[in-house]
């Protein structure tokens, strides 16, 4: 019964390819009631979704070995469940479907037949579409547009320095200063718009953590300062941009650390999921600020790399909270959830 009322088109075939059930949304579906279905074999079910015979999704769930290049574009498999999705055509209509397949088995683990299950997932694929369209037309726009503003900054610099070339008053000079350093600013602005727009993007990659830090260190100018990470072989799964992170906490400490002669970045299995902490010898953080220096526009510098490190890892739910005592120093503790990080391949 409960197959039965499944609101999701679904189906099972016995192991010779015969079909045992055949549900009232199946019926609805295909416009074939279970009566004439149930019995038949020869990949009489394909005819329901295409106008010929042939496997389905169904089936390479029982034959594994079975290539599925000709018959779909691409398959996910996770140990006996296998899913697709791909654009039918439906009563003069194009449909797009989600499908998913898994073996049965009987109580001594034999594979005795499959499942079949298809959603209709239309309206989420043609708004997931629209949402695109939309997204690259914005990217677009904000290209031409921090292109134009740039290419207007270099000219406005360029009549600034044109103007020094003049006899002026101290007072003169000070309002062009001030005018240069405005648009520096503003460039800043800039390039902050343009990472932005590329968080989230991308789909969530794995990074390995130690390789990621020893490789932003060779981007910023150290000094006598020791870098340490004892971290290796573990990966968290995180945006494109985490070696940003990376490269914000390294160089944040550079910046501010002022005393600072030591960087370590240490890790360890907790009991919420993986901990990494990054911690330095310098000046450190007073605790009135250790909240809002993680706010956009907060900062000596520009004030947007603690606010895109976090947003960059809020993204995949991983935490950041600096926990460092002011006079000794900055640590940063970053906690990756269970399911976002893997130790070792």
């Amino acid at each position: 019964m409960i197959l039965e009322l499944l609101p999701d088109p679904t189906f099972v075939i016995d192991k010779n390819g015969v079909i045992l059930f055949w549900n009232r949304a199946m019926e609805k579906f295909s416009g074939l009631d279970s009566d004439s279905m149930i019995g038949k074999g020869d990949y009489e079910y394909s005819l329901s979704v295409y106008q010929t015979k042939r496997p389905l999704l169904i089936d390479l769930a029982l034959h594994p070995d079975i290539s599925y290049n000709d018959l779909y574009e691409h398959i996910e498999r996770s140990d006996d469940l296998i899913q697709t999705s791909y654009w039918i055509e439906k009563s003069g209509e194009m449909r797009y479907i989600s499908v998913i397949a898994a073996t049965l088995h009987d109580k001594d683990g034999d594979i005795v037949g499959a499942i079949e299950s298809i959603r209709d997932i239309t309206s989420l694929k043609k708004a997931e579409e629209a949402l695109l369209v939309a997204n690259r037309k914005l990217n677009l726009l904000s290209g031409i547009t921090r292109h134009d503003i740039l290419n207007k900054i270099m000219i406005s610099k360029a009549f600034l320095s044109f103007l020094e070339d003049y006899p002026l008053l101290e007072e003169q000079k000070e309002y062009i200063d001030r005018i240069r350093r405005s648009m520096t600013e503003i460039e800043q602005f800039v390039a902050f718009t343009k990472t932005y727009q590329e968080l989230g993007i991308r789909l969530p990659e794995w990074h390995d953590v130690g390789a990621m830090f020893m490789r932003v260190t060779h981007q910023i100018d150290l000094g006598n300062v020791q870098f340490t990470c004892d971290i290796s072989d573990v990966f968290v799964l995180c945006d494109p941009l985490f070696e940003k992170v990376c490269y914000n906490l390294i160089e944040n400490a550079i910046r501010h650390g002022e005393k600072l002669t030591k960087i370590e970045v240490t890790g360890k299995v907790s009991e919420k999921g993986y901990h990494i902490t990054v911690e330095d010898d310098g000046i450190g953080i007073p605790d009135e600020q250790k909240t809002l220096i993680f706010e956009r526009g907060y900062g000596k510098n520009t004030g947007y790399g603690l606010f895109l490190t976090r947003e960059i890892l809020s993204l995949c739910d991983i935490t950041i909270i600096e926990t460092g005592r002011y006079g000794s120093g900055c640590r940063f503790e970053i906690e990756v959830p269970s399911g976002r990080f893997r130790i070792g391949n």
